[in-house]
């Protein structure tokens, strides 16, 4: 399941004796996997913001926002949002967080998932490390050929 952090925390006034209070203004959505994939480059590309906009929450992604069905449009800046525009982009909290989790592990950013690309990533950072690991046994060990199996029988011993 994709995590979740908060930001823009902000402290109220508080009196003596009262706790103080405190009012989220975002989340972030972060992907599955997200925690285990810190080495990954561009990981944040699949990151998911849900803002209190004022006017209802918004779920953003990149320069979009979600519509009540799960589709991204541009977003219009305050000055040129229509009513209707606030009715298809707008949730209040609780569904905004909602639809933000499901949504994020589906996000295709260059023709691929999250998953998608840490698998790819890591898969090439593989092969990588092994061609590291080989030229350092070259480096230190020299070319040597692995002894056939009859050649180790034939031997002599000590």
């Amino acid at each position: 399941m994709s995590g979740m952090s908060r930001a823009g925390l902000a402290t109220a006034e508080t009196e003596s004796g009262d706790y103080p209070t405190y009012q989220i203004s975002a989340y972030t959505v972060y992907p599955t996997g997200y925690q285990q994939a810190a080495d990954t480059p561009k990981r944040d590309a699949w990151c998911v913001t849900v803002t209190d906009a004022g006017d209802g929450w918004a779920i953003r992604w990149r320069a979009r926002c979600m519509n009540f069905r799960g589709g991204w449009e541009f977003e219009p800046p305050p000055e040129a949002r229509t009513a209707e525009f606030l009715n298809r982009c707008r949730f209040n909290e609780h569904a905004a967080l909602l639809r933000a989790r499901r949504a994020v592990d589906d996000l295709i950013v260059d023709g691929l998932t999250f998953a998608e690309y840490v698998g790819r990533f890591w898969e090439g950072h593989r092969e990588n490390a092994r061609a590291v690991l080989r030229k350092r046994r070259r480096r230190l060990f020299g070319h040597r050929q692995s002894l056939a199996a009859d050649e180790v029988g034939s031997l002599p011993s000590a």
